[in-house]
């Protein structure tokens, strides 16, 4: 109950203080999000489109003790809403943001390989991710 608490204030400071507000992930998304990574239990996430890191939150609560999730944001403006939020949640040492073009950034990944990926970027590059 504590951490969703703590999503409800990220929300609400998202529409107090983000352009396009209307773009977090949300309460009934984060939820399922949630449900799907504590079902797969992954080792490894990535995530294209960080926004204000509400998705991020909601994916990390399933990783493994050890896991990781690698969030693609092209926004650098939105830094200080992941410093905060996610920086100071229980999750901070399993999240790294990587700022720039998702589709630059994920050639750089290489071969690496996700046990769960959840795209939430710009539509029309979908094709290419």
């Amino acid at each position: 109950m504590i951490f969703l608490q703590y999503l409800i204030e990220l929300e609400k400071e998202t529409f107090r203080k983000a352009l396009k507000p209307k773009m977090i992930s949300g309460r009934v998304q984060g939820r399922l999000l949630s449900f799907i990574s504590k079902l797969k239990r992954p080792q490894s996430i990535l995530e294209l489109g960080t926004f204000t890191g509400y998705s991020a939150l909601c994916l990390a609560e399933g990783l493994q003790e050890k896991g990781s999730l690698l969030s693609l944001e092209v926004n650098d403006e939105l830094e200080t809403f992941h410093e905060k939020f996610i920086g100071s949640s229980p999750y901070s040492s399993l999240i790294n943001i990587k700022y720039g073009d998702a589709a630059e950034s994920m050639e750089d990944l290489g071969s690496e390989s996700f046990d769960l990926i959840f795209i939430d970027a710009n539509k029309k590059m979908y094709p290419t991710f």
